[in-house]
């Protein structure tokens, strides 16, 4: 059971399809709203011409494109001005590509993630048995009885992986709930100014996200949940989801406060491609512009905290739970 086989990758991506759908389902709207939040300061003014000069409109006005571009940021402008009279079906722009392969993703994520578990499972087991050490429960369930550190290395480790594909889904879909982009749209003018390049930008952010985000989601949610059921479990099944679930949302939240000001970042380089077509901006710069721009204050990386923390809970209540009970139902099967 705890060696990587075909059944074990199988169900691995099973499971991890349905988790994937389902927080996509319940976060969107919310990560739609925090991405809005996020960028806002960019468009905040007192008059009614002051957002587009905030966002820098191209300086060659010539062209269908130009026309576009203008258009579009006006909309932005009006919309990150006040992001919560946005309609609610409005929320779930951007997500077309998600959709199409969060689930995908999200089996790579976990399918990845599961065959490291067992890989560095199998070699605490091997050196226990080399030292003549042994396990209490023998071989042992690796859901289970595997280190927290094991956790915290597979996550972080399968994180690094799919970060190279999930990087250019993430600055289409941000283009997409900033700019208000189709998804052909988004796809057009990334390859127009940057070309595949631009599907990058952003991307040291992006991978502590993806790595230091992942490790500490994993590790703090596999902790939590032991501890709870060590202390606080009465036998019953619906004893065992509720724990996983606020175990979940707890990790969320927590992993969220870690890689919150990251994330900001990550999106003020992907709002800044945007609607400043042609020009580049690393990460570190964008940091040093962030504290030039505030006089050193911190508060501009902490802009959208509060709706961030909002979705994590209920997002992360159903998609880790989701995986586990998923999994181990195939298991059984």
């Amino acid at each position: 059971y705890n060696k990587i086989s075909k059944q074990s990758a199988y169900n691995s991506i099973a499971a991890g399809y349905v988790a994937g759908i389902t927080g996509l389902l319940i976060g969107h709207p919310l990560d739609s709203m925090k991405v809005l939040l996020q960028t806002q300061a960019a468009a905040q003014s007192t008059g009614p011409t002051a957002p587009k000069a905030a966002l820098q409109l191209p300086t060659n006005n010539n062209g269908p494109n130009a026309r576009q571009i203008r258009t579009n940021t006006t909309a932005v402008a009006t919309e990150l001005v006040t992001p919560t009279q946005r309609s609610f079906l409005s929320l779930y722009k951007g997500i077309h590509i998600p959709l199409m392969t969060v689930g995908v993703m999200q089996s790579l994520n976990f399918v990845l993630y599961d065959s490291f578990r067992r890989l560095l499972y199998q070699n605490d087991l091997k050196n226990n048995q080399s030292s003549g050490s042994q396990s209490a429960a023998g071989d042992g369930n690796y859901l289970w009885d595997d280190s927290l550190t094991n956790v915290a290395i597979a996550s972080g480790t399968a994180g690094a992986f799919i970060s190279l594909i999930t990087s250019p889904m993430q600055v289409l879909k941000t283009k997409q709930q900033v700019m208000l982009w189709d998804t052909r749209t988004a796809l057009r003018e990334t390859m127009r100014n940057g070309g595949l390049r631009n599907f990058f930008t952003g991307f040291g952010a992006h991978l502590y996200c993806d790595t230091i985000g992942r490790a500490v989601y994993f590790a703090s949610y596999e902790c939590m949940k032991r501890h709870l059921r060590e202390h606080y479990h009465d036998g019953s099944k619906n004893s065992d989801v509720i724990n996983r679930m606020i175990s979940a949302a707890a990790s969320g939240m927590m992993c969220w406060f870690v890689i919150f000001p990251a994330d900001v970042v990550r999106c003020k380089v992907y709002h800044h491609v945007t609607t400043n077509p042609g020009s580049e901006i690393s990460s570190t710069e964008m940091i040093q512009k962030m504290f030039r721009e505030s006089n050193g204050s911190l508060r501009p990386f902490m802009r959208g905290f509060g709706i961030t923390v909002a979705r994590a809970g209920p997002v992360a209540a159903a998609v880790l739970p989701v995986y586990d009970l998923t999994l181990e139902w195939l298991r059984g099967m």
